[in-house]
């Protein structure tokens, strides 16, 4: 922990920014991933949760809930694909890194 804290102390600003941006980015994923489940089944699928086993409502929130899991998993495996292949265009020096992120902030902007 000592070692850490004594290479921290000597590192560039820019480190820091990026663990900030990294932070922030994990905290809107976990809002994303605790709540948007919720919005789903309600908004989307018209679901209920606390509706009576049996009912339209109750069974349109389990088929909102198991299209959002599938959803869920579909990301986590585009993601890793992406991952992969930034990986290897920057160590491939195809692409200069900035082009890179201006890419993944682009298409991250058309997607939203």
């Amino acid at each position: 922990v000592v070692a850490v804290a004594r290479a921290l102390r000597g590192s560039p600003r820019l480190l820091y920014h990026l663990a900030t941006v990294q932070c922030l980015v994990w905290v809107g994923n976990t809002a994303w991933n605790i709540y948007g489940g919720q919005w789903f089944t309600s908004s989307v699928f018209q679901g209920d949760q606390h509706a009576p086993e049996g009912s339209d409502r109750k069974d349109a929130y389990r088929e909102g809930n198991a299209a959002f899991s599938h959803g869920g998993q579909a990301r986590a495996v585009l993601q890793l694909i992406s991952a992969l292949a930034i990986i290897m265009l920057l160590l491939r020096r195809w692409l200069r890194p900035r082009l890179v992120l201006a890419l993944c902030i682009f298409v991250g902007c058309v997607a939203s």
